[in-house]
């Protein structure tokens, strides 16, 4: 690498040579220029009867679409493709040797593999700049929100590496982020999933570009620094991925943390988001919007966290299985931390749920709890079972969360239509206890106990039968494991 009088992140000058240097990203972004200046007065051209302040508003909403998708799918496949660079050529693995610090090589990934996608970041924002003068939205909030996304996108980044960095092959984000904006409407009605996956904070963004500015700053501030939060917990995650690539990116008391921060993201996003005119329109909690949304939201949420508590149950079960073959018994006193993970995550989430009950019972609560931490117990059998083998786990679960928990209430409800189409009623009858036999199913019943109106101890009583079946597994698992290694 050639010696310069200051280095900031040697990493990044390494990434920005492998790129070409300079020269090349130099050369990158006056070919940019030259296509949007182009292409601005071709439109123009072909627009001729436009007003010009109409056309400027319009090519500004292009330009804002063409800014969010350079800074977050250019920005994450330049980081993907700079670590499926450096896995092939086993640069990577030289990394980890070296005496630097873990953070310069994650930031080097992060800022160096997006060197050029900064610049022509940079001559987008000059562009829209330009437009405005002949335009109707004001030049600070077309620099704020330009900013902002800059605050966004690095947490695409860190989540990039972070999934990259320990794997045989690299995670492309396009398809992830492909995905989520099939799912969009979906996703954005789980506030915790909007407000930590950034997904508010972008829509914040593209507002603020366009001069719609209808969140209030607080409120703006706080998306932001849920983003800077979150990048930096990706950040760290991803360094410890780099030195120890066989361990989990979250151990356990990090992943409970994660845990706690998406149930506070949820009751926060709920709380606190409902009172802005932007998101009214998006979560539906409007004061004139239908009361019974806000029990449906909470219920998402509240099955979203069943998924999302994998991952403490998964770093508490690998921990368990590792442990297991360091001590070859259960007198560590580490152990003994990993084993309270399900009634915990049980716990947790009854206990954000309790603001946002109605009129439910506490015999409700006391099912909930029950059957989360069966369902919980069932998570950590299975994972174990599948650790202690060193197999992966990702397709038993998929299949464990379809037939465990979506089939019950979706069959329960596909029979009502059945019967109610059959039997010429006007509505569906009352859902059964089937219902109940999923934790998604005992999860509702907490916030709609009259639409609900079905016993939920026999659905209690089938998970706890399923627990018990796999805690054993996961308990021979563990049994097989020391007579393995002892």
């Amino acid at each position: 690498m050639p010696s310069i009088p200051y280095t900031p992140n040697a990493y990044w000058w390494l990434q920005m040579h492998l790129l070409g240097g300079p020269v090349r990203l130099i050369s990158f972004s006056v070919i940019y220029t030259t296509l949007l200046a182009g292409a601005v007065i071709g439109g123009r051209y072909l627009f001729r009867g436009v007003p010009i302040t109409n056309y400027c508003d319009q090519a500004l909403i292009v330009l804002t679409v063409i800014q969010v998708l350079l800074i977050i799918l250019g920005g994450g496949n330049a980081v993907f493709r700079a670590l499926t660079r450096d896995m092939n050529t086993r640069m990577l693995e030289s990394h980890r040797m070296t005496p630097s610090s873990s953070a310069a090589v994650i930031l080097g990934y992060m800022v160096g593999a997006n060197l050029q996608i900064l610049m022509m970041y940079a001559v987008g924002i000059v562009a829209g700049a330009v437009l405005i003068r002949w335009g109707t939205v004001g030049t600070a909030h077309w620099l704020a929100g330009n900013v902002y996304m800059l605050i966004v996108a690095p947490m695409v980044w860190a989540v990039t590496v972070m999934l990259g960095i320990g794997r045989a092959k690299p995670v492309n984000p396009n398809t992830i982020l492909f995905i989520m904006l099939l799912l969009s409407m979906g996703l954005i009605s789980i506030p915790g999933l909007g407000l930590l996956t950034g997904i508010y904070a972008g829509y914040a963004g593209v507002l603020l570009m366009t001069g719609q500015v209808v969140v209030p700053p607080p409120y703006a501030a706080v998306l932001a620094l849920v983003c800077l939060g979150m990048t930096v917990i990706w950040t760290r995650a991803a360094m410890r991925k780099l030195r120890r690539p066989d361990l989990p990116a979250f151990g356990t008391i990090r992943a409970l943390g994660l845990f706690i921060i998406w149930l506070i993201a949820g009751a926060g996003a709920l709380l606190l988001f409902a009172k802005i005119p932007a998101f009214q329109d998006v979560i539906a909690m409007g004061p004139g919007s239908d009361p019974y949304f806000l029990a449906t939201c909470v219920t998402v949420n509240g099955i979203a966290s069943l998924v999302f508590a994998i991952l403490p149950i998964s770093a508490a079960a690998h921990g368990r299985c590792r442990l297991q073959r360091r001590t070859g018994g259960h007198k560590s006193r580490l152990f003994q931390r990993h084993t309270g993970v399900p009634v915990l995550c049980a716990a947790l989430v009854s206990a954000f749920s309790v603001p946002f009950v109605r009129q439910a019972s506490w015999d409700s609560m006391v099912w909930m709890f029950v059957a989360l931490w069966a369902s919980f117990v069932t998570l950590e059998g299975l994972l174990i079972s599948r650790h202690a083998r060193n197999r992966r786990a990702l397709l038993l679960l998929v299949i464990y969360m379809i037939v465990f928990w979506g089939v019950p209430p979706m069959a329960d409800l596909w029979y009502g239509e059945l019967v109610a189409s059959r039997s010429f009623y006007q509505t569906a009858p009352p859902c059964s206890v089937l219902f109940g036999f999923s934790p998604a199913g005992t999860v509702a019943k907490l916030f709609f106990p009259a639409e609900l109106d079905f016993d939920a101890r026999y659905g209690v009583a089938f998970q706890i039968m399923v627990a018990a079946i796999t805690g054993l597994l996961g308990l021979r698992a563990l049994q097989r494991l020391r007579a393995r290694d002892s």
